[in-house]
């Protein structure tokens, strides 16, 4: 993939999909098994004191470290992305399914070390690890920091299936009975039951945040109504409960949600570098919400303190602002200027091989490089600002002077003349697309139509819960 990017300066589709399936799937895995790895090399090291043992250590404990850093911020990468792609296992925040993980992980490890010590040093871990279990199942439920209903369900049931397993591990562990595969099915058994459980549980939180953000189109409230009602649901007083709102907003089409009463709020109440960049990620989707994505951004913007991951998120949201506005700017201007100036380096090295009598391989593999690499940045710039004309007609002098690509030159040639025309507009929002592509009942209930404008937000069903 790096590969393939330093040549052509873009990513081929499906290998980002493998990328997101390794993230996702694949990592977990991966953790999970170089910390059984890192923890059976300590205990070997100490029952048979052997050197060897010491490699195994240190090699398993850099590949867990580098593992677990890269499915941590990979994953919240994707969450914070101003692209949407909701998944089982996305999130709009990485810290609970980091924390998940990682508790696991490290209490496998440190089990295995304390295996040589007296029992109840065992059963200290397992309470330890219950208790643990239990408070990121009330993170789970208070937050609900994965995209898709189901996924919060899913792994709400892993902490509580692990939590009551631990209640019967340390119950084995006091009568010496050791765990055989019988409970393999108990444990199945348990982790449905919690499922079922846990599917009316969240269900009922999903109603309570759709029924709270709900407006009747008879209804009309105006800003200082709507900001005591929020505080009368208590959004002034907590950070997270007003972002999980916002959340659970979007992704049920809420109505305070989709008249941006719910946005204006949080901007208000809140300063922070974590709710300002979650609601520019929000405001990313909807095309028409410009004006306010672009206010805060130039908060944003001024803040010295934000993390690589919200930098992340400043990054993407500046190359959409790029892409929804005017085809002409000073940056595809200077863009354009540079490119024209490679083209013109290029010509005469071209000139220079057709007039060679006895042209070498190498020389000829050398101006196939520049060839491409220059290509490689028009290409680049054109999906920069696919928008601008002038872009349009340079890149098909380089196609007609140096590539000798007529057939292309005479397609782009036509581009210029449809953008010059206004009859055409050929920016991709990547964006508004991932909303679409989704959460689809945005437009198949009208509420969107398919240039992301805001029809009519009273058609969001009030207790359909995806």
């Amino acid at each position: 993939l790096v590969i393939f990017y330093l040549r052509n300066l873009r990513f081929f589709t499906w290998g980002l999909y493998l990328t997101r399936f390794i993230l996702e799937c694949l990592y977990p895995l991966l953790v999970c098994s170089c910390s059984s790895l890192v923890g059976s090399s300590i205990y070997m090291l100490i029952e048979t004191s052997e050197s060897i043992y010491w490699a195994f250590i240190i090699v398993s404990i850099i590949f867990f470290a580098g593992y677990i850093t890269i499915y941590s911020v990979g994953n919240a990468t994707i969450g914070r992305s101003s692209c949407l792609a909701i998944s089982f296992s996305s999130s709009f925040t990485q810290f609970i399914p980091t924390c998940y993980i990682s508790v696991n992980c490290i209490l496998s490890i440190l089990s295995y070390i304390f295996y040589v010590f007296p029992l109840y040093t065992t059963l200290v871990f397992i309470v330890v690890h219950f208790a643990l279990m239990l408070i990121i199942y009330f993170a789970i439920y208070y937050q609900l920091p994965y995209h898709h209903k189901y996924g919060n369900i899913l792994f709400s049931t892993l902490t509580c299936s692990q939590a009551l397993f631990d209640i019967i591990a340390f119950v084995l562990f006091i009568v010496h009975k050791e765990i055989s595969y019988v409970f393999l099915i108990v444990y199945l058994a348990i982790f449905v039951a919690f499922f079922v459980m846990n599917f009316f549980l969240f269900k009922r939180r999903y109603d309570k945040i759709v029924a709270d953000l709900y407006l009747s189109p008879e209804e009309t409230k105006n800003d200082t109504e709507l900001s005591n009602y929020y505080q009368g649901l208590r959004l002034h007083t907590s950070e997270t409960l007003a972002i999980t709102y916002l959340h659970v907003g979007l992704t049920q089409m809420c109505p305070l949600f989709l008249n941006w009463s719910l946005v204006r709020f949080i901007s208000q109440i809140y300063s922070t570098n974590y709710s300002i960049c979650s609601v520019i990620q929000i405001l990313s989707y909807f095309p028409t919400e410009f004006r306010q994505m672009n206010s805060l951004f130039s908060v944003a913007t001024t803040r010295t303190d934000l993390n690589f991951i919200d930098r992340f998120l400043i990054y993407q949201v500046y190359r959409i602002k790029t892409l929804r506005q005017s085809s002409s700017s000073s940056d595809a201007n200077e863009r354009l200027v540079k490119l024209r100036s490679l083209t013109e380096q290029c010509m005469p090295n071209v000139v220079a091989f057709w007039r060679c009598r006895e042209p070498s391989i190498s020389y000829f593999e050398s101006l196939a490089k520049e060839e491409h690499r220059v290509k490689s940045l028009w290409l680049e710039a054109i999906r920069d600002y696919p928008n601008s004309a002038k872009l349009y007609e340079e890149y098909t002098t380089f196609l007609i002077e140096c590539v000798t690509d007529f057939h292309e030159a005479v397609q782009m040639k036509m581009k210029a003349e449809m953008i010059e025309q206004g009859k055409s507009n050929f920016a991709v929002d990547n964006s508004f697309r991932s909303l679409v592509w989704s959460i689809p009942s945005y437009v198949k209930k009208g509420i969107l139509d398919t240039k992301g404008n805001i029809l009519d937000y009273s058609q969001a069903p009030q207790n359909q819960i995806r």
